[in-house]
């Protein structure tokens, strides 16, 4: 695939759609609907390894260097601070959400005991990634998107802590 336009949005849709993915399955929990909360959540996370696989194929040549270099370059051009270091971050992002994902299809009883501070812990990293990714990162097309579901995403939360203080 040799079009850089057809790589970027190819690049910039699954990133969507695994955003999409992982902010539709909490709001689905909290809801009560915890099959389509788990067919978002591992749906999510299949097409985001999808992005990952076609961004680091694509647009960095499997390269570790050309991939914290185009981190750097974005943060220098967002904050004014060259620095890639938040591909690490990327990369833990992966293992978290991966390991989650395994963990709730290979254990679900365990899984579902877990203690409420690592779900906290869990989502709250991937959900903050996400909205680096695409209201601080991201293009501003999708930054009122972002901006609206992570509010929404919040009303919820609220909601269910309240009602469960009760």
């Amino acid at each position: 695939m040799n079009d850089p336009e057809t790589v970027d949005q190819l690049v910039r849709w699954t990133a969507r759609a695994a955003m999409l993915g992982l902010a539709l399955a909490p709001a689905y929990s909290r809801l009560g609907r915890s099959r389509a909360a788990l067919t978002c959540y591992v749906a999510g996370w299949l097409v985001y390894l999808i992005h990952v696989g076609c961004a680091f194929a694509l647009v960095h040549g499997w390269s570790h260097r050309a991939a914290y270099e185009h981190t750097a370059q974005a943060s220098a051009e967002l904050i004014g601070w060259s620095w890639g270091g938040g591909l690490w971050f990327n990369y833990l992002f992966t293992a978290v959400w991966t390991f989650d994902v395994v963990w709730r299809l290979a254990a679900p009883r365990s899984y579902a005991r877990r203690a409420w501070p690592i779900d906290v812990a869990v989502y709250g990293f991937l959900l903050f990634m996400a909205f680096n990714a695409v209201v601080v990162f991201g293009p501003p097309t999708t930054r009122a998107v972002g901006i609206a579901a992570t509010m929404g995403l919040l009303v919820l939360a609220y909601r269910s802590t309240r009602n469960s203080a009760r």
